[in-house]
Formats: structure tokens, C-alpha cells, sequence
């Protein structure tokens, strides 16, 4: 498990009472990651020091698109009380 933050946004367009099309964007970052003190790779030399090993970051962008369809779509028109 791995601490971080995310942003993102998105878009969605209806183009027909039933149907719409979405663009999502997201970008994620949970820190670096270091391979050299890490349960069975852990690895030192004479010296104490570590002799192996990598960091690297944990982040990356995620975008998503797609269509929609909507079974019980709002009417187009406002629905407004008549008394």
C-alpha cells in the first residue's frame, strides 16, 4: 500500500437525450520507491553500505473516454410545479 495524491477532471457532453460522450483525465502520485532495503533484496557490503538497489517514482496519468447511454434520461425540459 502506498501513501499519495491524485488530481483530475473531466467532460461529459450529451449530444442526444439518450446518449453522451465523456473525456477523463487523472494524474496520480504515490512517491518513490526504493528496492534496496526492501524484505529479501536487501543488500549491504563490507562496509554497512548498500550496494544494490533502485528508486524509482510511482506516478503516472490515467485518461479514460467513452459513450454513455442513459435508460432513464431527465426530459429535456425543466419539470416545473403547477398548482
Amino acid at each position: 500500500m502506498r501513501l499519495g495524491w491524485s488530481a483530475g477532471a473531466s467532460v461529459e457532453w450529451m449530444f442526444n437525450p439518450k446518449w453522451s460522450v465523456k473525456a477523463e483525465y487523472l494524474y496520480y502520485d504515490l512517491g518513490t520507491a526504493n528496492t534496496a532495503n526492501v524484505g529479501p533484496l536487501f543488500y549491504t557490503s563490507t562496509s554497512g553500505g548498500s550496494v544494490a538497489g533502485h528508486t524509482g517514482l510511482f506516478d503516472g496519468h490515467v485518461i479514460r473516454m467513452g459513450v454513455n447511454y442513459h435508460f432513464n434520461s431527465v426530459p429535456s425540459e425543466p419539470i416545473v410545479a403547477k398548482y
